[in-house]
C-alpha cells in the first residue's frame, strides 16, 4: 500500500495546483473574451491537461513541476528533553538523570510512533478511499467506451445509402484525410459521432437516414472529420482519465466541461471557413436536434449536436461567425506563450537543478555538515564492536534504485533481528542525540571523540538520553522498526570526520 500512499500523496499536491490553474485560465478567458477565438480558448486547455501530465513523467521530473515546494518528508525532531533546557552543570545533569530513571522522558518520546501510526493509518485509509473513486471512474469510462465500440459492431450489415457515402467519401478527400475512416448507420447512438481510438469510425443514427439533404450531411461529415484532425477524440479520452486520477476535484471536472464546449465551439469556426456553409450549418444542427433525442456521449468519442443548453450559444456563434483576422491570431499566440511561461514555471525550469532525496541535506549545507562518501578510512581506525546481534543484510555501498535507476549511498549497514533486540553502544562516548524524527525513526547518535561518530536508527524504544556518558556495551535501545522502515532491524552507521564509512572496516571481529 506504500505505492498507493506515494501516489495519492502526489496527486493531492498536483490536484491542488490544478485546480488554481483552471480558476487562472477561467479569468483569463473572461478577461479577453471578444478577444479571444473559440480556438485559441480550446488551445488553453491544452495548457491544463500538459500540468496534469508531467508530473507524470518519469524520472524526478514531476519534482520541479510544483508551483508550491512540499517538502519530500518533513522532519520533524521531538527532542527527549521536550521541557528542559540541558546544559552540562551538575544540577541539570542530576534532573535530567531523574527524569530519565522516571521513564517520563521515554515515555514522551516512545508516543511519537503512536502518532505517526495514526497518521500512517489515515493516509492509507484515504488513499483507499481514492483508489476506489478512481476505479470507480474508469470502469465507467471503460463502459461509455464499449458502448460506443458496440456501436461500430452491429448493424455493419446496413448499407450506407450510396449517395451519401460517395458525398462522404468526395468531402473526406477534399479536406486531405487519407486515413481510412469507416461510416456506420447504426441506432444505438442518438447524433452523428466520431469514435474509435485506433480504428475511428463515423456513426450516423439510423433515424436521420433520409431525412437530410445534401448540404446537411456535407455540414455533418466536415465537422467529424474535423474533430478527427484536430485529434479531438484523443484530448478528451486523456483528459477524462486524468480527470478519473482527480475525481475528488469539482474544478477538474468543470475544466473538462468547458473543454468540451469550447472544443465544439473551435471545430464549428474551423468549418465555417468555407463561408457557403455558414446558413445551411446553423440550420443542420436544428434539424438534427429536433428530430434526435440528446443525451450524453461516450467519452471516448465526439458528437455532432453535443447538449441542448449549448445549442443556443453554438447558433448564435456561427450566424455571428467572422473569420479570424491575422492579428487576433497573434494575439492569441502571445497569449498561449505567456500563459504557458506563467502557468508553467517551473516546467521549462526543469532539469536546471536537482532535487535531492529527503534524506540529503541541501547542497549549501553539504560542504559544512553532511558526511561525503569515503570507500575506506584514511587512518588507523578506532576499534568498534558489533551493537547489536543480528544478520547483516544490506551492505555499505552505492545501490541503483530499482525503478529510478539513480544511484544512492546506503550509509551504513543493516542488521536484522526481533523487534527489542538490545542495542549496545559500540564504543565509549557521549550521546548527543536521542530523539524520534519521522524519516529514521528512534535515532541515537554518540559521539566518541572529535572524528568518530556512530548512528543507531530505527529503534522501537530509547535507553540513553541525550547527554548520557555511555561506554562499551551499554544498553541504549531497542531494536525496532520506527521511521520509514519496513521490518525490524537496525541501521548502523560509523562517520569518520563528518565522513559516512564502511562499518564493517572497523568493527571488532
Amino acid at each position: 500500500m506504500t505505492i498507493g500512499v506515494q501516489l495519492f500523496e502526489r496527486t493531492l499536491i498536483s490536484s491542488l495546483e490544478a485546480a488554481l490553474m483552471v480558476g487562472v485560465l477561467l479569468l483569463l478567458i473572461r478577461l479577453l473574451r471578444g478577444k479571444l477565438t473559440s480556438g485559441w480558448r480550446y488551445a488553453l486547455w491544452m495548457l491544463l491537461i500538459a500540468k496534469l501530465i508531467l508530473p507524470w513523467m518519469p524520472g524526478d521530473l514531476e519534482k520541479e513541476l510544483h508551483w508550491l515546494r512540499f517538502p519530500e518528508k518533513v522532519e520533524v525532531h521531538m527532542p527527549i528533553v521536550d521541557q528542559w533546557d540541558i546544559s552540562m552543570s551538575s544540577a541539570n545533569k542530576e534532573a535530567q538523570s531523574q527524569a530519565f530513571q522516571s521513564g517520563e522522558l521515554v515515555n514522551a518520546a516512545n508516543k511519537w510512533p503512536q502518532q505517526e501510526a495514526g497518521n500512517k493509518m489515515f493516509l492509507q485509509l484515504a488513499a483507499w478511499v481514492w483508489l476506489i473513486g478512481v476505479a470507480a471512474v474508469v470502469v465507467s469510462i471503460g463502459s461509455s467506451y464499449l458502448a460506443a465500440l458496440f456501436a461500430t459492431r452491429v448493424h455493419v450489415e446496413v448499407q450506407v445509402p450510396s449517395h451519401v457515402q460517395s458525398l462522404y467519401l468526395h468531402v473526406r478527400s477534399q479536406m486531405g484525410i487519407r486515413r481510412s475512416i469507416a461510416l456506420r448507420l447504426t441506432d444505438s447512438v442518438n447524433t452523428p459521432t466520431l469514435f474509435g481510438l485506433f480504428r475511428p469510425t463515423v456513426l450516423i443514427p439510423m433515424h436521420l437516414a433520409g431525412r437530410l439533404d445534401e448540404s446537411d450531411w456535407e455540414c455533418i461529415f466536415r465537422h467529424e472529420l474535423t474533430h478527427f484532425k484536430r485529434r479531438d477524440v484523443i484530448v478528451n479520452t486523456a483528459f477524462a482519465l486524468l480527470a478519473a486520477l482527480h475525481w475528488f476535484n469539482p474544478a477538474i471536472w468543470y475544466a473538462l466541461h468547458r473543454l468540451r464546449i469550447d472544443q465544439e465551439e473551435a471545430c464549428d469556426a474551423s468549418v465555417l471557413t468555407r463561408a457557403e456553409l455558414k446558413e445551411s450549418y446553423a440550420s443542420c444542427i436544428v434539424k438534427v436536434l429536433e428530430i434526435s433525442v440528446s443525451r450524453r456521449q461516450a467519452s471516448a468519442g465526439v458528437g455532432f449536436s453535443g447538449y441542448k443548453n449549448q445549442m443556443a450559444r453554438r447558433i448564435t456563434m456561427i450566424k455571428d461567425f467572422k473569420p479570424a483576422k491575422s492579428r487576433i491570431s497573434i494575439l492569441g499566440l502571445t497569449i498561449i506563450v505567456i500563459a504557458a511561461l506563467l502557468l508553467l514555471p517551473s516546467a521549462f525550469a526543469a532539469g536546471k537543478e536537482e532535487t535531492g532525496n529527503s534524506n540529503e541535506v541541501p547542497p549549501s549545507e553539504q560542504a559544512s555538515s553532511a558526511p561525503q562518501v569515503l570507500e575506506k578510512p584514511t587512518s588507523e581506525p578506532l576499534s568498534f564492536s558489533m551493537p547489536a546481534a543480528g544478520k547483516v543484510t544490506v551492505p555499505f555501498g552505492i545501490r541503483i534504485h530499482p525503478v529510478s535507476g539513480k544511484e544512492k549511498l546506503h550509509d551504513g549497514i543493516d542488521l536484522v533481528n526481533k523487534k527489542g533486540t538490545p542495542v549496545y553502544a559500540a564504543a565509549e562516548g557521549v550521546v548527543i542525540k536521542a530523539e524520534y524524527v519521522p524519516v529514521n525513526g528512534m535515532t541515537v547518535v554518540i559521539k566518541h571523540n572529535n572524528s568518530w561518530t556512530t548512528e543507531y536508527r530505527h529503534l522501537s524504544e530509547l535507553k540513553s538520553v541525550e547527554g548520557q556518558q555511555v561506554k562499551s556495551g551499554d544498553l541504549i535501545g531497542l531494536m525496532g522498526s520506527t521511521g520509514q522502515a519496513t521490518g525490524s532491524h537496525l541501521h548502523f552507521s560509523v562517520i569518520k570526520e563528518g565522513v559516512y564509512i564502511d562499518p564493517t572496516e572497523v568493527l571488532r571481529p
